[in-house]
């Protein structure tokens, strides 16, 4: 049996930060699958369109954003205010290192 396959995982990883840095409007097909090192065909054998793409990009960056809010406000070691406070602590954190990775401070991926 063959290795398997971590062709998707890389154009979802890559479309991430392609669509998160430039937005929908300026990310081809082509520079997805480029930078995830695949060929076209592979992008759509796993998506029929760059729409159904950005979809699950989101859908992927909308699971981790909830997970991480969910553990910060639900953690019922700190007080309700301190859960608050971490969770703005998250957020800025995560703006901090768009720099490094980015080059510049990208916004919100939800509205690229």
């Amino acid at each position: 049996m063959g290795r398997k396959s971590t062709a998707k995982a890389r154009m979802i990883g890559v479309g991430k930060k392609l669509f998160h840095k430039y937005g929908y409007q300026d990310v081809s097909i082509a520079q997805i699958c480029e930078k995830a090192e695949v060929r076209t065909g592979s992008f759509f054998h796993f998506f029929s369109s760059k729409e159904s793409f950005v979809q699950l990009v989101i859908d992927e960056y909308w699971d981790e954003f909830r997970s991480m809010v969910v553990s910060q406000l639900q953690d019922l070691e700190f007080s309700p205010l301190k859960r608050i406070m971490n969770f703005f602590d998250m957020c800025y954190e995560f703006i901090r290192r768009q720099p490094v990775e980015f080059d510049v401070v990208v916004g919100c991926p939800f509205g690229n």
